[in-house]
């Protein structure tokens, strides 16, 4: 047999329990031990046997409670974005290791002889002070191991008085008394979700079936039968995840290559949007409902902003705008940037091995940008353009007041042949035909255009 995660021997042959506490935990975990330290390096605690069996099926619950040391200090140092969603699989891990939790303290408690020896001292302590009392169990020495009589039967009553009751909630849909267990589990998974999502229900209804097999599974152990305790995922693995989370990819596409600021900083700015309304996913667990929910968001956010919403969160934008009907929204072309910035970063992620090779994953944005309107501007025909430049201007030296010298001369030829939006087309009333009549550059240079398919030649 082979000693589980965190199980180690001292030099006495006793087995013990260890976890490294992260780095910039270090402080925090301290403070939550109250122990004086500055800093835990380390948790650590004896087993209290030599029996490699014995030690892996204490350290379960041991390991557990460690999860929920670090899950409060991580609260004391850092503020997780609120989710609104869980996948599939998150559900699975939490539900698998609060089952896994409850069949780990009923090992404790048939090992360790659960309440028996209180009772024994209880009553001692009664008898000695000559006080009379009737009770239907032996007194005498607790037994040297297992539960006595008594617990067995104090068992039972508690499953007949939790099993009828917790399936009475299943059948209601009511997790409510579970409500202090689900937000504990949170937060040993790092997770801020939102109580008022549809995935808090889920995940609420999920954690009450595995609080009924539970109890089933205690009571089948209490007439004998085998029922073994599962395997404890460490919920701080990063095998928890199927790769790396969006922020991570964003730095690593940030490192991988000269960015321009004004494109560091939009991406950051999607990322940013995509997190507070999602959470930090892994980008192997982002998938089209996210990014339909992303897209929505985003088509309710308020186009002018100040004040306090200059540092709303997305799903605050969103109340926002609920509450004011006929607040301007941001355009399509808008929320088209915004979810191509986080579709970027997550394909830059895939090509570059963030995700792992045996993990299926299809670029979950393709398709989801909002359709925009035609723009109104139309490039230049070959038959339009030789008349532009068999003008004057171009073919005797012409230099109207109206076309600012110079400036009719090379601003024509700078936007035929250079990326900048199209020349402004005017049209004659008499013939309906493009004239140079005057012109000017539109926008110029404030974003990059076209001049439509021309060639050299076409000019």
């Amino acid at each position: 047999m082979r000693a589980m995660n965190g199980v180690s021997k001292n030099r006495h042959g006793v087995y013990y329990v260890r976890k490294k506490v992260p780095k910039q935990l270090e402080q925090a975990t301290a403070e939550i031990l109250g122990n004086g330290k500055s800093r835990q390096v380390f948790l650590k605690r004896s087993l209290d046997t030599k029996d490699l069996r014995e030690a892996n099926i204490r350290a379960k619950p041991v390991l557990m409670e460690f999860d929920r040391i670090l899950a409060q200090a991580e609260a004391l140092t850092v503020q997780r974005p609120m989710r609104t969603t869980l996948e599939k699989r998150e559900i699975e891990q939490i539900t698998n290791y609060f089952f896994a939790h409850q069949l780990a303290i009923d090992d404790e408690d048939r090992r360790e002889g659960g309440s028996e020896q209180l009772f024994q001292s209880v009553a001692q302590q009664l008898s000695a002070a000559g006080v009379e009392y009737t009770t239907e169990y032996q007194i005498g020495d607790p037994p040297k191991v297992g539960l006595s009589d008594r617990e067995m039967q104090k068992r039972a009553e508690t499953v007949a008085w939790t099993l009828p009751p917790a399936k009475q909630g299943l059948a209601r849909g009511d997790y409510s008394f579970l409500q202090w267990e689900i937000d504990e589990l949170l937060k040993v998974f790092r997770i801020n979700l939102d109580p008022n999502s549809p995935s808090y229900r889920e995940l609420g209804l999920a954690m009450l079936r595995a609080y009924v097999k539970a109890i089933e599974a205690v009571a089948q152990r209490d007439k004998g039968e085998v029922v073994e305790t599962p395997e404890i995922v460490d919920p701080q693995q990063p095998s928890c995840s199927a790769s790396a989370t969006l922020s991570a990819a964003y730095e690593g596409w940030k490192k991988s290559g000269a960015r321009p600021a004004n494109t560091l900083r939009e991406f950051k700015y999607a990322v940013d949007r995509f997190t507070e309304l999602h959470g930090d996913l892994p980008v192997a667990q982002i998938r089209r409902p996210h990014v339909l929910q992303f897209r929505e968001a985003l088509q309710e956010m308020p186009l002018r902003r100040s004040g306090k919403l200059l540092a709303a969160t997305l799903p605050e934008l969103v109340e926002w705008s609920k509450e004011h009907a006929g607040a301007q929204k941001v355009s399509a072309e808008t929320v088209n940037k915004l979810l191509g910035g986080v579709q970027a970063v997550c394909v830059w992620a895939r090509n570059n091995g963030l995700i792992p090779d045996d993990v299926p994953w299809s670029d979950p944005f393709s398709k989801m940008r909002l359709a925009t309107r035609k723009p109104r501007r139309e490039p230049w025909a070959p038959e339009e353009l030789r008349t532009l430049f068999s003008a004057a201007i171009f073919t005797q030296g012409d230099r109207p007041v109206a076309g600012k010298g110079e400036a009719a001369f090379w601003l024509p030829l700078t936007a035929l042949f250079t990326p900048l939006r199209q020349l402004k087309r005017y049209t004659s009333h008499e013939t309906g035909a493009s004239r140079l009549r005057y012109y000017r550059v539109h926008n110029w240079g404030r974003n990059v255009g076209s001049c439509g398919p021309i060639s050299g030649q076409d000019g």
